[in-house]
């Protein structure tokens, strides 16, 4: 029972108890002129009407004022008693709203450190990308001495990932003509990847024959590229059937360091956002599409490229749904990977019941669908 119901209840109890006590004083005044005008009984033969009337009812008069002063008693009771169940309330409810206000602020405050936070690492992101660089080359001609001068030039930043998809499409497809279709499509790729991500200066020889032959043969291709000369023309080197490769650049250098810390900071990103349990998922696909608008496409074809070699296989696993929940790779189209891989069928495959927004018609994992 709230304090209301308890306050009417507590009226309505006094308001009885004053009727009735008004009640007995009216009687205690109407009694003497009731007996002596309208009783069978004649009060005039028994002495003084008064003392008679007067003894009788004295005690009524008194049981009225005893039961007004106990109402009076009890009404201050229930009052000093609701009063403090009042304050009691209050003071609750008080404490509540402060409560909620706390826990508002609180949770204002872990969503402006976490923007805090996910804008630093933005800005990070975009230092990393900066950091990926290749080396080209070109070449000027000198009368003098009736020659072409070589130079070399650095490419840093998204400048230079068309080189590096470039090297991965090179190796790819020297790999699929040097062993004549006889590997698989995922085979041929984890090898290419392998080599564009270590390099293959200093590099040992793999322990499978195939490693080893790709070895030697991106070896030439390294040199036909720098020499200027054919690169399907010199030592061997297959032939191979696909758009014209990028000729002015130096290919096959160590990318491990640049591109190693480029992923890794990039995938704490998106586990930042995504382990944060105050923010609904609609919301975390808001934060991730401002991180994805700064990827360019070349950047989710490697991050495609790199998840299925399995360097980064985190980013798609049964614990992770980074490209399938969160489209981190929305914005690849099917023209700008290898054409052996079904980009569609094989991200589809991983999660077919991957997430959609509440408040999307169409929530595709592709831009191109």
């Amino acid at each position: 029972m709230n304090s209301e119901d308890k306050i009417e209840k507590l009226n309505w109890v006094s308001k009885l108890l004053i009727v009735i006590s008004i009640a007995f004083v009216i009687s205690s005044f109407a009694l003497p002129f009731i007996l002596t005008h309208f009783s069978i009984i004649d009060f005039t033969n028994t002495g003084e009407i008064g003392d008679t009337i007067g003894g009788i009812m004295n005690p009524f008069i008194s049981i009225a004022s005893t039961a007004m002063m106990f109402l009076a008693f009890y009404m201050q009771y229930n009052a000093n008693k609701l009063q403090r169940q009042l304050f009691n309330e209050q003071i609750q409810n008080e404490k509540e709203q402060f409560k909620e206000e706390i826990a508002e602020q609180k949770k204002q405050f872990e969503r402006n450190q976490f923007e805090n936070q996910f804008f630093e690492m933005l800005k990070t992101h975009k230092e990393n990308v900066n950091e990926i660089f290749v080396e080209t080359i070109y070449y000027t001609y000198d009368g003098n001495i009736e020659r072409n001068l070589k130079h070399t030039q650095t490419l840093s930043g998204r400048r230079a990932l068309d080189y590096i998809i470039e090297e991965i499409n090179i190796a790819y497809y020297i790999n699929k003509a040097m062993n004549k279709n006889s590997f698989t499509p995922q085979q041929c790729l984890n090898e290419a990847y392998y080599f564009v991500w270590n390099g293959i200066e200093n590099q040992k020889q793999g322990s499978l024959l195939a490693t080893k032959t790709l070895l030697d043969y991106l070896i030439i291709f390294r040199k036909n590229s720098i020499s200027g000369m054919p690169n399907n023309k010199y030592g061997g080197v297959p032939e191979i059937s696909y758009s014209p490769h990028k000729k002015d650049f130096i290919p096959f250098n160590n990318h491990s360091s640049s591109l190693g810390h480029y992923y890794r900071h990039l995938f704490q990103t998106v586990k930042y956002v995504v382990s944060k349990d105050f923010l609904t998922y609609e919301e975390k696909r808001n934060y991730l599409r401002i991180l994805r608008a700064q990827m360019s496409n070349p950047e989710q074809v490697l991050l495609f490229y790199n998840w299925l070699a399995g360097y980064g296989d985190k980013w798609e696993c049964e614990t992770n749904h980074f490209l399938t929940d969160y489209r981190m790779i929305h914005n690849v189209w099917q023209e700008m990977i290898i054409g052996d891989f079904d980009i569609e069928e094989i991200i589809t495959k991983e999660n077919p019941n991957y997430l959609k927004e509440n408040n999307r018609r169409n929530d595709y994992l592709f831009e191109f669908q």
